[in-house]
Parts: structure tokens; sequence; C-alpha cells
């Protein structure tokens, strides 16, 4: 299991509208930007393209931060 699978059970078994926010707002990302990327970062999501361009977090809701490339 992922790292990102494993944050969202977290979030699934710890506040089920937010998982299902958080897959929503996953799907518009990759549906705007295929290409685009995520990992976990700071306890939260971290949605790369060229550029960090999103981010969830269940304490922040988005900052700026580096990303490694070709992670999904």
């Amino acid at each position: 299991m992922s790292r990102i699978d494993r944050l969202l059970d977290d979030i699934r078994a710890t506040d089920e509208a937010r998982y299902e926010l958080v897959q929503q707002l996953r799907a518009i990302v990759f549906e705007l930007s295929p290409q685009a990327t995520e990992e976990v970062k700071y306890g939260g999501l971290l949605f790369c393209s060229e550029n960090p361009f999103v981010a969830y977090s269940p304490t922040q809701s988005m900052y700026r931060s580096s990303c490694r490339r070709g992670m999904r």
C-alpha cells in the first residue's frame, strides 16, 4: 500500500465527508492536469505539475512546496 493510499484510508476513517471532498479534488486536479503528480508531504497531499500548484493538508489549506517528479 502506498503512502497516498494510507493517507486516504486515514482520512476516510476519520471523516468520510472530508475523504469524499479530497477524492473530488483529486479527480478535478487529474482531469485538468493529467500529467500532474501527487505525493504525501507534511501530512497532506501535494499536487505538482511543472511547479507545485495545490496541496491538501488536514491542518493547512494551501501552501507552496517543492515536488519530486514522477510520483502519483
